[in-house]
């Protein structure tokens, strides 16, 4: 993977949710993160986007309960809804999901297929079908895009975590979003970056001129896929290692003022 360090500040950062900002364990990362985020001045501090396999509303429940930075932007259900700061959708965003798309027919075909569960209804969208489907191998993945492409849907099928798949339309995902968002708040490509630890994340890394940032519990799936990418690999776990990438990217809190001492008579 390449090792560049591009310079161009960054004015959009996003991320995705579990596993990264949020740690899956617990801990004081949330809280080392909302305090380094908030300590950046005004005009240094980008725009901030969670990008998450959870509903928007889902995304803002859980960082106002946990305490994470409140976010300008929410992208949802695997890049399947985009909500402002208000909790707005975007006007414009959703409309390029019509084309090909009849999820009643996509919730008929993967009912069908053998050993998959469908997730719980507070994790479907009308543009999101979720099922849990442990330990498939490329050939079962393979065949089921092929059964669904066969009834003429244009979907994408994203397999992560060895358990979860969703299929969305075609024109939808984590990378569609960020994309559409970026363009839609004309911040050049150089002047984003992603951050992320699973396979359902690997589109945000791929777009062109994107930098990212892979924490250090990020699984081998999305690792395999960074080869052409240029992303910081972090020591640290987690919300640490979104600092440290950040950082690496030359976003940093101004240095501390030194204590004003002052002379006594």
């Amino acid at each position: 993977m390449t090792r560049r360090r591009s310079s161009a500040a960054v004015r959009l950062f996003v991320s995705d949710l579990d596993g990264t900002v949020l740690p899956l364990a617990g801990g004081d990362g949330v809280r080392r993160f909302a305090a380094w985020w908030d300590s950046l001045t005004p005009a240094t501090r980008p725009l901030l986007c969670y990008n998450s396999g959870r509903l928007c509303g889902d995304v803002r429940a859980v960082v106002r309960a946990v305490g994470l930075p409140a976010p300008d932007y929410v992208i949802g259900g695997v890049g399947t809804s985009l909500t402002d700061a208000a909790g707005h959708q975007l006007p414009g965003f959703l409309e390029r999901f019509a084309n090909g798309w009849e999820r009643s027919r996509v919730q008929e075909i993967m009912a069908g297929v053998r050993g998959i569960e469908p997730h719980p209804e507070r994790f479907q969208s009308p543009y999101k079908s979720s099922w849990s489907l442990l330990d498939a191998d490329p050939a079962r993945i393979t065949a089921i895009v092929a059964a669904l492409a066969s009834a003429d849907l244009r979907v994408r099928v994203i397999y992560s975590s060895d358990r979860d798949l969703d299929v969305l339309p075609a024109d939808a995902g984590k990378g569609h979003a960020v994309e559409w968002l970026r363009r839609k708040t004309r911040v050049a490509a150089r002047n984003v970056v992603v951050a992320g630890d699973t396979e359902n994340d690997l589109a945000m890394f791929e777009l062109p001129d994107v930098r990212g940032i892979a924490v250090a519990n990020a699984r081998p799936g999305l690792l395999a896929g960074l080869s052409t990418c240029d992303v910081y690999r972090a020591a640290a776990t987690e919300a640490d290692g979104v600092i440290e990438g950040l950082e690496c990217f030359g976003l940093r809190p101004p240095p501390a003022r030194p204590p004003d001492l002052k002379r006594h008579p």
